[in-house]
């Protein structure tokens, strides 16, 4: 048989990919998914092709209580959005229109299992879910520094930091114990759903006294804009992931800017229909 010698540009070539490979495992960064890695068609379309294929029909429901119905449930009650991406039900767009979505990364899938003192409280932290949702940037470094040094404890959770940042506020609460720590049931009759989901937007000190009098402050529905749009869509380039923070007004709305990116009365609703938003007067 001929023997063939191996060619120094190829050997170099091998090297560098293996070594990227390590890196990115060591660093957090996520490699670029390959084909067999891929997440379903329905998780990596375009915002371009999302548009072309008919939305789900529960983006076709009015009223946030009727949207909530249509969700699936976890054991405790909570709305299990990863299991509404996996059926169907919701298609969420991974930018609004005109923006750029090539942050989003859903094939990264490293998934992991977090020890613990007592072998009952090991943790499972998927990636894997998290990316269907948010950007890299999204926890990095802001939540979560390079490499894995932060260490997360139920006290910080409770307090509104480290995974506390979004479960209790958007996603399921940090007292669904069974979600996390695989080895732990849910008690019999506990119940922790809530469907408190609305954030009031704060008002910008430049709105009047008489304006306040008119409408009450904004209230904004997570759920509304979750079955259409990934957390990544507004967060971070049109809204910080933090309460409080990027209060809007009408002038930031008519520049296209904040929620004036889609309510402009043709993706959405423009900012004219106060009422839609601005329910009930301030008192």
């Amino acid at each position: 048989m001929r023997r063939h010698s191996a060619n120094p540009h190829q050997v170099a070539l091998v090297v560098v990919a293996a070594w990227g490979s390590v890196a990115c495992y060591v660093l957090g960064v996520p490699p670029k998914p390959t084909s067999a890695g891929q997440p379903p068609p329905s998780s990596r379309m375009t915002p371009a092709v999302m548009t072309a294929v008919a939305p789900p029909a529960i983006e076709r429901v009015h009223g946030r209580d009727s949207v909530l119905a249509l969700l699936p449930r976890d054991a405790a009650g909570n709305v299990d959005w990863n299991a509404a991406l996996r059926s169907g039900v919701i298609r969420p767009r991974a930018a609004v229109p005109g923006r750029d979505s090539s942050a989003f990364h859903p094939g990264f899938g490293f998934d992991f299992y977090t020890p613990a003192a007592m072998p009952m409280a090991e943790a499972f932290f998927p990636h894997s879910g998290h990316t269907q949702w948010v950007a890299c940037t999204s926890c990095h470094a802001a939540v979560y520094r390079y490499p894995r040094d932060t260490t997360t404890t139920m006290a910080a959770i409770n307090a509104g930091q480290s995974c506390g940042v979004c479960h209790r506020a958007v996603a399921f609460p940090a007292s669904t114990c069974e979600r996390c720590h695989a080895a732990l049931s849910m008690p019999p009759g506990r119940v922790t759903a809530t469907l408190d989901d609305d954030v009031l937007i704060a008002r910008p000190e430049s709105v009047t006294a008489a304006s306040a009098r008119s409408y009450g402050p904004a209230r904004f529905s997570h759920a509304m804009h979750r079955i259409r749009y990934r957390c990544t869509a507004c967060h971070e380039t049109l809204f910080p992931m933090k309460a409080g923070a990027g209060a809007m007004s009408k002038a930031r709305m008519q520049q296209g800017d904040g929620c004036g990116a889609c309510h402009d009365g043709t993706t959405a609703f423009g900012f004219v229909n106060c009422t839609q938003c601005h329910a009930g007067r301030a008192g």
